[in-house]
């Protein structure tokens, strides 16, 4: 995989081919998973490029902190759930639409 030249301090990663485009804005935290699509899925890699979490969904979002907790909403099969950093699911994939869900991070 080739890497841009961004501005000292970001991370971009570029484009494969046109079977696999790796998505990267700088409100992401590309430092801990940077959202890839391959074969119109969306999966997530690590800061090296390791795959961490395979390209299942149909839809993907960024990652979104709450307090220690990064989640992302994904969408599979027409459902929406959250996923952490690891791929675990934290809200099952069973609802239609989570929009403006936010999840409580207890102490």
């Amino acid at each position: 995989m080739t890497k841009s030249n961004p501005p000292k301090g970001n991370r971009y990663f570029a484009s494969v081919d046109e079977h696999f485009v790796v998505e990267s804005t700088e409100h992401q935290p590309t430092e801990m998973r940077c959202r890839f699509k391959q074969n119109d899925r969306y999966g997530f890699i690590d800061e090296k490029g390791a795959e961490v979490i395979p390209p299942i969904y149909d839809q993907a979002g960024e990652f979104t902190q709450c307090g220690e907790l990064y989640y992302s909403k994904v969408r599979l099969n027409g459902k929406e759930g959250l996923i952490d950093v690891d791929g675990n699911t934290l809200v099952p994939i069973i609802y239609d639409d989570l929009t403006g869900f936010m999840p409580i991070n207890r102490l």
